[in-house]
């Protein structure tokens, strides 16, 4: 976080000058006078700062509590001490990022990392483990193959000043072209076209752009796994928050097909798991026998508008998806 911010100059804060304060708007400075101000991330991210006469950006860095992946930050400014100071430009910007990319020609994810702090090092796992300074340096963009928890840290000085984690999930689907029936919201694209399949799992708060949504329409997809494949498992997740007017869908149909014209649904055992009421909601399909399909197509319907008694009612109902995995 930082701030542009400075004080009434110094020279005005010696005791010959309050008097002259005090004529004009009443108020200070006087030799008690410590404009000091505090800038907080949430209850244990918080720095002291005195400004001085002139401009300058004033900066700090923590690790916020970490809840599936995001960072849960409350942010605030505050003038803790006593005497007049300006403010200007308030900014909020991670230590930390990463940056993913599908592979056309394979199931591959390449992985960026990078952080403000200039200088310093990043060091890396995929396992899930903390990351240390005798873990994996990072040196340039890599790949990954399979599924993985990526967590980074950043050290200046032996001190960490950076953190960032990220599951990612490979599948048969990650990478591959989906052909939508209906448009998804600009509100809440997911990454657009490769929303669906960039490897990315949302986290539990809807907000997080990580979410797929579709405003008063069904989610109609046709995923291309670019050749025949043996398929034998589909994994779906979906969102409700009823008080945000997003609904679980009222049918779902899983369906295949080899050659992109004739669509078999799928005889199926379905599991709805990993679900609590307001939050992420897994349905896994599991096939009683594998299928040789090159396109498997998604057909979830919502429910269209909120229902009688709903503070929303009559209003579109929302339909929130995020990655689609195939097995």
């Amino acid at each position: 976080m930082s701030v542009q911010a400075k004080s009434i100059p110094l020279k005005h804060r010696e005791k010959v000058k309050p008097k002259f304060f005090h004529k004009i708007c009443g108020c200070g400075p006087d030799e008690e006078d410590f404009p000091e101000f505090t800038m907080t991330l949430g209850a244990h991210c918080k720095e002291y700062f005195m400004p001085n006469e002139e401009w300058n950006e004033y900066r700090f860095s923590c690790i916020p509590e970490t809840v599936d992946g995001t960072s849960m930050i409350s942010p605030g400014l505050q003038l803790t001490g006593k005497g007049t100071a300006w403010f200007d430009l308030v900014q909020l910007y991670p230590d930390m990022d990463v940056k993913s990319f599908v592979n056309r020609d394979n199931n591959d994810i390449t992985i960026r990392i990078t952080t403000v702090h200039k200088g310093t090092e990043i060091f890396y796992t995929l396992d899930g483990s903390e990351p240390t300074q005798s873990s994996t340096p990072f040196k340039g963009n890599f790949n990954i193959h399979t599924s993985a928890i990526l967590k980074a840290v950043t050290f200046k000085d032996g001190v960490m000043v950076g953190y960032i984690e990220r599951p990612f999930v490979i599948s048969m689907a990650t990478g591959r072209y989906v052909e939508y029936k209906y448009k998804y919201s600009t509100k809440y694209d997911a990454g657009m076209k490769d929303g669906l399949v960039d490897g990315i799992l949302a986290s539990s708060d809807f907000k997080d752009g990580r979410w797929q949504g579709f405003e008063g329409d069904d989610l109609d997809v046709v995923i291309n796994l670019k050749e025949v494949k043996k398929v034998n498992e589909v994994i779906l997740r979906f969102h409700s928050m009823q008080a945000s007017w997003i609904f679980l869908p009222v049918e779902i149909k899983v369906l295949w097909s080899a050659d992109g014209n004739e669509y078999y649904e799928f005889a199926s055992s379905k599991d709805k798991a990993d679900g609590v009421p307001e939050e992420v909601n897994k349905y896994t399909y599991r096939f009683q026998n594998d299928v040789e399909a090159r396109y498997i197509r998604i057909f979830a319907k919502n429910i269209g508008a909120c229902p009688e008694g709903h503070s929303g009612e009559g209003g579109k109902a929302w339909l929130f998806t995020d990655e689609i995995i195939i097995q």
